[in-house]
């Protein structure tokens, strides 16, 4: 991270908050709990491994300390939270504004990749308190567009490039 901000660049840790992984998850039963991975997990899995207990408080604030900790310790200059949408809203606010309780920190950039419906974007800003919208589905919208399908249209093209309406052109990612 030094070196990155010594040559000018910004650096941005993605942040996986709705799951574990599959194998070798250092919180099963970290809890000492032996039963279904104990406090930190809960049922279902979801398809890339298991489930984070989001409504605990041990969890949100497990996440709200490890946010903490790339931003302080590290001095990342921001965080990219993969499908912020799998996460419980209770979660992602406790985190946010837990982020933004800080004075020094208002600087720091955040950004939630969304797979969610498109009507959620504004609301992921203005209600979460993220800076951006990362959209999970524009690639295959974008390629929905401009295929051969009976759908393909130059106005669903310009849909899918569209900035939404955002106040600011940095509030939605394109990829």
């Amino acid at each position: 991270v030094r070196r990155a901000h010594d040559l000018g660049l910004a650096v941005i840790c993605d942040v996986v908050y709705n799951h574990y992984s599959p194998v070798d998850n250092a919180l099963w039963e970290y809890d000492g709990n032996f039963k279904d991975g104990g406090i930190y997990v809960q049922k279902p899995d979801t398809p890339w491994g298991s489930r984070p207990a989001h409504w605990r408080r041990e969890v949100r604030n497990f996440f709200l300390d490890h946010a903490r900790m790339l931003l302080e310790d590290y001095r990342v200059d921001g965080l990219r939270f993969d499908a912020a949408h799998e996460v419980s809203e209770e979660c992602l606010r406790h985190v946010v504004s837990g982020i933004r309780a800080n004075p020094f920190w208002h600087n720091k950039l955040l950004i939630a990749e969304w797979g969610g419906s498109r009507e959620d974007y504004h609301r992921v800003i203005t209600q979460f308190g993220f800076d951006a919208v990362w959209a999970l589905g524009d690639p295959h919208a974008f390629r929905d567009a401009v295929n051969s399908s009976p759908h393909r249209s130059v106005s669903r093209v310009i849909e899918t490039l569209d900035d939404r309406g955002f106040p600011s052109n940095t509030n939605f990612v394109r990829y």
